[in-house]
């Protein structure tokens, strides 16, 4: 079933891309992952630490003035 699946997408990773260097596998602790900012709700803070890691930045609606 899904499970299934998930095993054999990590295994492929591990045994095949890790083996061959292309590819490192690394820990990283819960609130560290800048991916939640894509899923979860999160407090201002934490939104404004992800963006910033994803290299977002804030856009001045007032800066893109033509004419």
């Amino acid at each position: 079933a899904c499970t299934k699946h998930i095993q054999r997408k990590y295994h492929f990773i591990r045994d095949d891309l890790v083996s061959k260097g292309e590819a490192v596998i690394r820990y990283v602790p819960t609130g560290d992952m800048v991916a939640d900012i894509l899923t979860k709700p999160l407090t201002h803070e934490k939104h404004w630490k992800f963006s910033k890691a994803m290299g977002l930045w804030l856009h001045s609606s007032g800066s893109d003035k033509t004419g």
